[in-house]
């Protein structure tokens, strides 16, 4: 098979607004450089005609896996999804280092990131080497948005780093040709201040948001809620996190071990109670989906709603999810 760019078979960029919900699946990350076996896995699956895109972290927890660049470019050329989209870290990466590896993912056809933090080094294979951190999210949805995608190199930056500001100076060195990224961001909505600091990354550019994994539609409308009585209206696509829940590790990590991720009492109850709890997380989910769709409804508010789902424990209940949420959205 011949190497080169490849190039997705229906743009994210597309199907995140056409779909009528678009969903993410989250694949496996692989601590070793044998890809094979974990595309196989993938090709199992079969969601291929179901989402709108594969996901593929970069490096989380902090820990050494495959370049998410050279898997993403291995998910497009060997399988037959759609299109992927690439975590793009500010914990890992220079300035100069995040631009070499962005012009990679444009040389391998990829256009898709999703910008974030990155979780804590403490969590990883080197606690003790802290944090690179050179830019936070807001200056890379700049960088991408208004610089490398309108022909030029990230400036310089001043001053040190902070979450709310950016800190570019006016002068920068051009590239060959633009790239042409669709770039997308984290929304929390438990996280305090997180209506204002989303409206600061969509007007750097961000395009569409993926949310932490969530059980509790409540959560999620007084995110909106919150932004009703703010005057602040989302005009991009968020997409929910959502994983099944297999046991009652996981159960306890997402609930009290995970930054940003709430899952109110009555639902751990409910899921400790249950006699299958894989299952059980599984209807919880759906049910959630569903109530932010009619208290959206409900409210008024048009925003475009998809899903991310994460398999970490279980492909099957993963697929069960994917199945009953299209299910949801065809009524």
């Amino acid at each position: 098979m011949k190497d080169g760019p490849v190039q997705a078979r229906k743009p994210f960029r597309e199907s995140v607004h056409e779909a009528r919900i678009p969903i993410t699946y989250e694949i496996v990350s692989l601590s070793g450089w044998q890809v094979e076996p974990y595309l196989d896995r993938l090709r199992e699956v079969g969601l291929e005609e179901r989402i709108s895109a594969v996901n593929i972290t970069n490096n989380p927890t902090a820990r050494v896996y495959v370049d998410a660049n050279t898997y993403g470019y291995r998910v497009l050329r060997d399988t037959t999804y759609k299109d992927v989209i690439l975590h793009a870290t500010c914990r890992d990466y220079t300035i100069a280092s995040i631009q070499s590896w962005l012009l990679g993912a444009m040389a391998n056809g990829i256009t898709n990131i999703t910008v974030m933090t990155g979780d804590h080094p403490k969590t990883g294979d080197y606690p003790r080497m802290g944090r690179v951190d050179d830019f936070n999210p807001l200056e890379l949805i700049t960088g991408i948005t208004q610089y490398l995608n309108k022909g030029a190199l990230f400036p310089e930056l001043l001053a040190k780093p902070h979450r709310t500001t950016d800190r570019y100076r006016p002068h920068t060195h051009r590239l060959e040709e633009p790239t042409d990224f669709f770039v997308g961001a984290v929304l929390l909505p438990v996280r305090p201040g997180e209506v204002e600091y989303a409206q600061l990354k969509r007007k750097a550019g961000a395009q569409y948001f993926q949310g932490q994994i969530t059980y509790d539609a409540s959560l999620i409308l007084d995110f909106f809620d919150e932004a009703i009585a703010a005057g602040v209206t989302f005009d991009v696509p968020i997409l929910i996190g959502n994983t099944p829940i297999t046991g009652k590790g996981l159960l306890k990590f997402l609930s009290t071990g995970l930054p940003n991720c709430r899952i109110l009492p009555p639902t751990v109850k409910r899921l400790k109670e249950a006699r299958d709890m894989g299952k059980e997380s599984v209807q919880v989910g759906l049910e959630m989906f569903s109530a932010v769709r009619d208290g959206l409804r409900e409210r008024g508010v048009h925003t475009k709603i998809g899903a991310h789902i994460l398999p970490i424990t279980s492909y099957p209940l993963s697929v069960e999810i994917v199945d009953g949420i299209v299910s949801l959205w065809s009524n």
